[in-house]
């Protein structure tokens, strides 16, 4: 289905982008084996086979891992230890990719564009010191504000640059 709100398609983008600044930090170790990956036949029971798609297979240097992209309004997570839906797929996975299947990694995309540096300076010329900035913002944007906000105290300061 393609998307013709232009909210929305705005929306996706940032949230693209915001993701784009967020995942090279995180995914340094990381190799993507497979994306998109549809299976079915799992036998569970005699009666009962699963099938799905599994987002991505990745492996870390801790071994394999299922990684499940979700869009979400909250960061509110605690669900995910009684996820069925984790449950079955590690077990498909460790029946088509072996027991070195670790487990299944939830990765949130929120859907709220990030924080950018303007939003995380404070009117008083300071960055916020939220709890939960590094859900709201990138590590760039992060940087971006310590950089602008530094630079503004010294400009005030009648600091000279030779």
């Amino acid at each position: 289905q393609i998307c013709t709100n232009p909210e929305d398609l705005d929306l996706g983008v940032a949230m693209m982008d915001g993701y784009a600044g967020w995942a090279p930090g995180r995914d340094k170790d990381t190799q993507f084996i497979a994306m998109e990956t549809r299976w079915s036949g799992i036998r569970i029971t005699p009666r009962i086979t699963l099938g799905g798609t599994f987002d991505a297979v990745i492996k870390r240097p801790d071994g394999l891992w299922i990684l499940d992209f979700k869009t979400t309004k909250y960061s509110v997570t605690s669900w995910t230890f009684r996820d069925l839906q984790a449950s079955a797929y590690v077990y498909a996975a460790r029946q088509m990719y072996g027991p070195e299947v670790r487990g299944l990694i939830f990765r949130f995309l929120l859907k709220k564009a990030p924080l950018t540096y303007k939003d995380l300076i404070l009117k008083n010329g300071s960055v916020t010191q939220r709890k939960n900035l590094k859900s709201m913002t990138t590590y760039a944007e992060y940087h971006r504000a310590l950089a602008v906000a530094t630079l503004k105290e010294l400009a005030s300061n009648d600091f000279i640059f030779a």
